[in-house]
């Protein structure tokens, strides 16, 4: 689990499935800009450049593209004190595979 206070938001917290941790240990990088769009898309408003959307056929899963073959798979808990469960990263077609597999 990961806390930062930022901006508008009280507290961003992140939470990574056992899939996610692993990928992201890897790709420390895509870490980094994932943690930093969900920063700006849900504490500063910013919405250009951030491809964000809900899964199909759920109310809860959220995807977001990191540059052009990765994806995140998340859903947010709590407004105020934004809790963000990540619960699949990887390369598109790998994270699409193990999402229906749930």
């Amino acid at each position: 689990m990961l806390k930062r206070e930022h901006g508008n938001c009280d507290i961003l917290q992140f939470n990574y499935a056992k899939k996610a941790k692993s990928f992201f240990s890897k790709h420390e990088d895509l870490r980094n800009e994932f943690e930093d769009d969900i920063h700006a898309y849900y504490c500063r408003g910013q919405r250009e450049g951030i491809d964000i959307r809900k899964m199909s056929g759920s109310r809860q899963w959220i995807r977001m593209k990191l540059q052009k073959d990765y994806r995140v798979i998340y859903c947010i808990v709590k407004q105020h004190i934004v809790v963000v469960n990540v619960l699949l990263a990887g390369a598109r077609g790998e994270v699409y595979r193990q999402y229906d597999k749930r």
